[in-house]
Protein backbone atom coordinates (compact mmCIF):
# COMPACT_ATOMS: atom_id res chain seq x y z
CA UNK A 1 0.00 0.00 0.00
CA UNK A 2 2.86 2.39 0.77
CA UNK A 3 4.41 1.64 -2.62
CA UNK A 4 1.09 2.38 -4.29
CA UNK A 5 0.77 5.69 -2.45
CA UNK A 6 4.35 6.52 -3.49
CA UNK A 7 3.36 6.08 -7.15
CA UNK A 8 0.41 8.43 -6.67
CA UNK A 9 2.69 11.03 -5.07
CA UNK A 10 5.24 10.63 -7.88
CA UNK A 11 2.53 11.41 -10.42
CA UNK A 12 1.34 14.64 -8.81
CA UNK A 13 3.36 16.90 -11.10
CA UNK A 14 1.61 15.96 -14.34
CA UNK A 15 -1.53 17.92 -13.44
CA UNK A 16 -0.02 20.65 -11.31
CA UNK A 17 0.05 23.45 -13.87
CA UNK A 18 -2.12 25.36 -16.31
CA UNK A 19 -1.58 24.05 -19.84
CA UNK A 20 -3.09 24.50 -23.26
CA UNK A 21 -1.79 23.86 -26.76
CA UNK A 22 0.38 26.98 -26.72
CA UNK A 23 1.67 27.53 -23.21
CA UNK A 24 2.35 26.05 -19.80
CA UNK A 25 2.43 28.13 -16.64
CA UNK A 26 1.81 28.01 -12.91
CA UNK A 27 -1.79 28.29 -11.79
CA UNK A 28 -2.81 31.89 -11.20
CA UNK A 29 -4.38 32.83 -7.82
CA UNK A 30 -7.91 33.03 -9.23
CA UNK A 31 -7.55 29.57 -10.77
CA UNK A 32 -6.12 28.21 -7.51
CA UNK A 33 -9.03 29.63 -5.54
CA UNK A 34 -11.57 28.16 -7.98
CA UNK A 35 -9.78 24.80 -7.93
CA UNK A 36 -9.80 24.68 -4.13
CA UNK A 37 -13.45 25.71 -3.96
CA UNK A 38 -14.47 22.90 -6.32
CA UNK A 39 -12.21 20.49 -4.43
CA UNK A 40 -13.83 21.40 -1.12
CA UNK A 41 -17.31 20.87 -2.58
CA UNK A 42 -16.35 17.48 -4.01
CA UNK A 43 -14.71 16.42 -0.74
CA UNK A 44 -17.86 17.39 1.17
CA UNK A 45 -20.00 15.44 -1.30
CA UNK A 46 -17.86 12.32 -0.81
CA UNK A 47 -17.87 12.63 2.99
CA UNK A 48 -21.67 13.02 3.05
CA UNK A 49 -22.33 10.26 0.50
CA UNK A 50 -19.23 8.03 0.19
CA UNK A 51 -20.64 5.42 -2.18
CA UNK A 52 -22.06 7.97 -4.62
CA UNK A 53 -18.88 10.02 -4.39
CA UNK A 54 -16.72 6.98 -4.99
CA UNK A 55 -18.87 5.89 -7.92
CA UNK A 56 -18.61 9.33 -9.53
CA UNK A 57 -14.86 9.43 -8.96
CA UNK A 58 -14.30 6.00 -10.54
CA UNK A 59 -16.51 6.83 -13.53
CA UNK A 60 -14.68 10.11 -14.06
CA UNK A 61 -11.31 8.37 -13.68
CA UNK A 62 -12.28 5.88 -16.37
CA UNK A 63 -13.21 8.74 -18.73
CA UNK A 64 -10.00 10.61 -17.86
CA UNK A 65 -7.78 7.61 -18.64
CA UNK A 66 -9.51 7.23 -22.01
CA UNK A 67 -9.40 10.81 -23.26
CA UNK A 68 -6.01 11.92 -21.95
CA UNK A 69 -3.99 9.20 -23.68
CA UNK A 70 -3.48 10.48 -27.24
CA UNK A 71 -0.83 7.92 -28.17
CA UNK A 72 -2.58 4.55 -27.75
CA UNK A 73 -5.26 3.05 -30.01
CA UNK A 74 -8.82 3.59 -28.78
CA UNK A 75 -9.28 -0.07 -27.81
CA UNK A 76 -6.07 -0.02 -25.77
CA UNK A 77 -7.14 3.20 -24.04
CA UNK A 78 -10.49 1.68 -23.16
CA UNK A 79 -8.79 -1.45 -21.84
CA UNK A 80 -6.39 0.50 -19.62
CA UNK A 81 -9.18 2.67 -18.26
CA UNK A 82 -11.53 -0.21 -17.44
CA UNK A 83 -8.78 -2.36 -15.95
CA UNK A 84 -7.54 0.52 -13.79
CA UNK A 85 -11.08 0.99 -12.47
CA UNK A 86 -12.35 -2.57 -12.18
CA UNK A 87 -9.49 -4.99 -12.73
CA UNK A 88 -8.59 -5.38 -9.06
CA UNK A 89 -12.24 -6.10 -8.22
CA UNK A 90 -12.10 -8.93 -10.75
CA UNK A 91 -8.87 -10.56 -9.57
CA UNK A 92 -8.72 -9.48 -5.89
CA UNK A 93 -12.42 -9.15 -5.00
CA UNK A 94 -12.19 -9.52 -1.22
CA UNK A 95 -9.12 -7.31 -0.85
CA UNK A 96 -10.59 -4.67 -3.16
CA UNK A 97 -13.89 -4.66 -1.28
CA UNK A 98 -11.98 -4.23 1.98
CA UNK A 99 -9.99 -1.31 0.57
CA UNK A 100 -13.14 0.44 -0.66
CA UNK A 101 -14.91 -0.27 2.65
CA UNK A 102 -12.03 1.39 4.49
CA UNK A 103 -12.19 4.39 2.19
CA UNK A 104 -15.99 4.71 2.39
CA UNK A 105 -16.24 3.88 6.08
CA UNK A 106 -18.97 1.29 5.42
CA UNK A 107 -19.46 -2.11 3.83
CA UNK A 108 -19.60 -2.10 0.04
CA UNK A 109 -22.74 -3.59 -1.57
CA UNK A 110 -22.14 -6.75 -3.55
CA UNK A 111 -24.02 -5.34 -6.54
CA UNK A 112 -21.61 -2.40 -6.64
CA UNK A 113 -18.65 -4.78 -6.68
CA UNK A 114 -20.23 -6.80 -9.48
CA UNK A 115 -20.44 -3.66 -11.64
CA UNK A 116 -16.71 -3.10 -11.08
CA UNK A 117 -15.97 -6.73 -11.90
CA UNK A 118 -17.91 -6.45 -15.15
CA UNK A 119 -15.92 -3.33 -16.01
CA UNK A 120 -12.70 -5.17 -15.21
CA UNK A 121 -13.69 -8.14 -17.36
CA UNK A 122 -14.55 -5.78 -20.20
CA UNK A 123 -11.14 -4.18 -19.83
CA UNK A 124 -9.36 -7.53 -19.99
CA UNK A 125 -11.34 -8.46 -23.13
CA UNK A 126 -10.55 -5.09 -24.73
CA UNK A 127 -6.90 -5.54 -23.77
CA UNK A 128 -6.77 -8.93 -25.48
CA UNK A 129 -8.28 -7.45 -28.64
CA UNK A 130 -5.83 -4.54 -28.53
CA UNK A 131 -2.86 -6.85 -27.97
CA UNK A 132 -3.82 -8.94 -31.00
CA UNK A 133 -4.63 -6.00 -33.27
CA UNK A 134 -2.06 -3.42 -32.21
CA UNK A 135 0.64 -5.46 -30.42
CA UNK A 136 3.31 -3.10 -29.14
CA UNK A 137 0.94 -0.12 -29.16
CA UNK A 138 -1.15 -1.89 -26.52
CA UNK A 139 1.66 -2.10 -23.94
CA UNK A 140 -0.16 0.11 -21.44
CA UNK A 141 -3.20 -2.15 -21.47
CA UNK A 142 -1.04 -5.26 -21.10
CA UNK A 143 0.88 -3.71 -18.20
CA UNK A 144 -2.40 -2.71 -16.52
CA UNK A 145 -3.77 -6.25 -16.78
CA UNK A 146 -0.55 -7.75 -15.38
CA UNK A 147 -0.57 -5.23 -12.51
CA UNK A 148 -4.10 -6.04 -11.34
CA UNK A 149 -3.43 -9.77 -11.57
CA UNK A 150 -0.22 -9.82 -9.54
CA UNK A 151 -0.27 -6.78 -7.24
CA UNK A 152 -2.30 -5.57 -4.29
CA UNK A 153 -5.08 -3.23 -5.53
CA UNK A 154 -3.52 -0.03 -4.15
CA UNK A 155 -0.13 -0.86 -5.65
CA UNK A 156 -1.68 -1.98 -8.93
CA UNK A 157 -3.72 1.19 -9.45
CA UNK A 158 -0.84 3.41 -8.32
CA UNK A 159 1.49 1.70 -10.79
CA UNK A 160 -1.04 1.97 -13.63
CA UNK A 161 -1.67 5.64 -12.85
CA UNK A 162 2.01 6.53 -12.79
CA UNK A 163 3.41 4.43 -15.64
CA UNK A 164 0.56 4.62 -18.16
CA UNK A 165 -0.79 8.09 -17.42
CA UNK A 166 1.21 10.50 -15.25
CA UNK A 167 4.69 9.69 -16.54
CA UNK A 168 3.79 9.90 -20.27
CA UNK A 169 1.90 13.14 -19.64
CA UNK A 170 4.91 14.60 -17.83
CA UNK A 171 7.27 13.46 -20.60
CA UNK A 172 5.03 15.11 -23.20
CA UNK A 173 5.04 18.37 -21.25
CA UNK A 174 8.83 18.34 -21.06
CA UNK A 175 9.10 17.56 -24.78
CA UNK A 176 6.64 20.33 -25.68
CA UNK A 177 7.78 23.11 -23.36
CA UNK A 178 11.21 22.13 -21.98
CA UNK A 179 12.25 20.99 -18.51
CA UNK A 180 12.95 24.49 -17.09
CA UNK A 181 9.44 25.68 -17.99
CA UNK A 182 7.85 22.58 -16.51
CA UNK A 183 9.83 22.88 -13.28
CA UNK A 184 8.95 26.55 -12.98
CA UNK A 185 5.26 25.78 -13.39
CA UNK A 186 4.91 22.74 -11.13
CA UNK A 187 7.50 23.02 -8.34
CA UNK A 188 5.47 25.09 -5.87
CA UNK A 189 2.10 23.34 -6.29
CA UNK A 190 3.76 19.90 -6.17
CA UNK A 191 5.65 20.84 -3.00
CA UNK A 192 2.44 22.07 -1.35
CA UNK A 193 0.39 19.06 -2.51
CA UNK A 194 3.06 16.54 -1.51
CA UNK A 195 3.49 18.13 1.91
CA UNK A 196 -0.26 18.06 2.46
CA UNK A 197 -0.53 14.46 1.28
CA UNK A 198 2.27 13.27 3.55
CA UNK A 199 0.77 15.19 6.47
CA UNK A 200 -2.61 13.53 5.92
CA UNK A 201 -1.00 10.07 5.73
CA UNK A 202 0.83 10.73 8.99
CA UNK A 203 -2.35 12.00 10.68
CA UNK A 204 -4.31 8.95 9.50
CA UNK A 205 -1.56 6.58 10.67
CA UNK A 206 -1.49 8.32 14.07
CA UNK A 207 -5.26 8.05 14.40
CA UNK A 208 -6.01 11.79 14.34
CA UNK A 209 -7.91 11.76 11.04
CA UNK A 210 -10.32 9.03 9.94
CA UNK A 211 -9.46 7.36 6.64
CA UNK A 212 -12.82 8.23 4.98
CA UNK A 213 -12.22 11.92 5.76
CA UNK A 214 -8.70 11.72 4.33
CA UNK A 215 -10.06 9.91 1.27
CA UNK A 216 -12.59 12.69 0.79
CA UNK A 217 -9.80 15.27 0.83
CA UNK A 218 -7.75 13.24 -1.67
CA UNK A 219 -10.66 12.74 -4.05
CA UNK A 220 -11.62 16.39 -3.75
CA UNK A 221 -8.11 17.55 -4.68
CA UNK A 222 -7.69 15.07 -7.55
CA UNK A 223 -11.04 15.48 -9.28
CA UNK A 224 -10.90 19.11 -10.54
CA UNK A 225 -7.75 18.22 -12.49
CA UNK A 226 -9.66 15.50 -14.31
CA UNK A 227 -12.49 17.91 -15.10
CA UNK A 228 -10.29 20.61 -16.63
CA UNK A 229 -7.18 19.21 -18.29
CA UNK A 230 -8.87 17.98 -21.45
CA UNK A 231 -10.44 21.39 -21.92
CA UNK A 232 -6.97 22.89 -21.89
CA UNK A 233 -5.81 20.60 -24.70
CA UNK A 234 -8.76 21.52 -26.87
Amino acid sequence: MLAGLAFFLAGLAHGACDEDNRSLEAYRPVRVAAYLLVAAALAAFFIMSPLLGLSAFLALSTWHFCVEDEESPAMARLATALVATGGSALFWPDTTAAVFASIAGAAIPQAWMIVLQVAGAGGVAAGAIAAIGWRGAAWKAILAIAAVIFFHPVLAVGLIFFVTHALPAQARQIADFGLPAVLKAVTLPVAVAATGAVAIVVLVAAGYVALPIAAGFAIGIATPHMLTTRLGHG
